[in-house]
């Protein structure tokens, strides 16, 4: 999904009314969206239309040529221009907004229009631009009759309002999980990096009620986050930052026969392996979650979800 940039927060006329300081911090919230945006997969990049450009504006022109600013933050916003930018059409709707008695043109806005989107990206060079939601004019036409009407548009202008997205993007991506078997049959496109293991089946469908469920997807969505963006070998420590109570088992379980046959999974290739990292939640009872991360790999095995399995202590 790409959101629409609004090329008017750029205009020279804001840029002019802001104080160097300003205009620098202004700059850099831009940047921390866009880098908050990629880790967090909120949105693909930026939809601009191909008749302005965003690098010749007097905000980022200057801004890029500013001596004392860091080099690594031009570096990191030339690399969001070249990469994180897709270019688009003049928009059909013709919308308009008014700031401070002047009106403006908004491109970005009939974007979102034209694309039934409900979000778009200023920067927060005025603070009409630092609203929740703004209202944009616009006209079309219509088997030949110019219609007015006015759509209602959310602002992302750091990374506070970039987190409305992220929670409507999440409703939307599980409003059709209900149970256990909903979860198991779009596991596949939710969670890319979480190879599921056939017992996985059998615990969800063992306990399908929708608030377990929703718990159960809680502790994925962190695996998934935390795997996706692996860059390195499997750390403990750092998924714990996430917030995720895990753990490895005890040498007691691990030395065990029995203790450890519990925890000897087939992985989908019919092979199988020993979970010993498990994450601990509350959902319908204590619950408990094992993976194994796959080596030299950005993904891991889910091998099982549900009660309190057998420790020396836990019979």
């Amino acid at each position: 999904m790409y959101i629409p940039f609004n090329e008017v927060s750029i205009h020279d006329d804001f840029y002019t009314k802001q104080s160097y300081e300003s205009k620098n911090r202004i700059i850099l919230d831009f940047i921390e969206i866009l880098k908050e945006a990629k880790i967090k997969k909120a949105f693909n990049g930026l939809l601009y239309n191909h008749e302005t450009s965003i690098d010749s504006s007097s905000f980022f022109k200057n801004w890029l040529n500013d001596s004392s600013v860091k080099k690594e933050d031009k570096s990191l916003l030339i690399s969001f221009l070249g990469t994180f930018i897709s270019f688009v059409e003049t928009p059909l709707a013709e919308t308009s907004i008014v700031i401070d008695e002047i009106t403006y043109n908004s491109k970005g806005a009939g974007i979102a229009i034209d694309n039934n989107c409900d979000f778009i990206v200023n920067l927060k060079s005025h603070y009409e631009w630092e609203k929740k939601n703004k209202s944009f004019e616009y006209k079309t036409l219509i088997n030949d009759e110019l219609i007015h009407s006015k759509k209602e548009i959310s602002q992302i202008f750091d990374t506070q309002s970039l987190q409305c997205l992220l929670v409507l993007e999440k409703e939307n991506k599980y409003k059709s999980i209900s149970s256990g078997q909903d979860l198991w049959e779009q596991w596949d496109e939710l969670f890319p990096n979480l190879i599921k293991c056939e017992k996985v089946k059998d615990c969800l469908y063992r306990d399908p009620e929708k608030n377990h469920i929703e718990k159960v997807i809680e502790q994925l969505e962190l695996l998934q986050q935390y795997f996706s963006s692996l860059k390195k070998s499997f750390s403990l420590n750092e998924l714990k930052h996430l917030g995720i109570d895990v753990s490895d088992e005890s040498d007691t379980v691990k030395k065990n026969p029995k203790l450890k046959e519990v925890r000897f999974i087939k992985l989908p290739d019919g092979s199988k392996e020993y979970f010993y990292y498990h994450t601990k939640f509350f959902g319908k009872f204590e619950s408990r979650l094992y993976f194994l991360p796959i080596s030299n790999s950005s993904k891991c095995y889910i091998g099982y979800i549900g009660r309190h399995l057998q420790t020396a202590k836990n019979k």
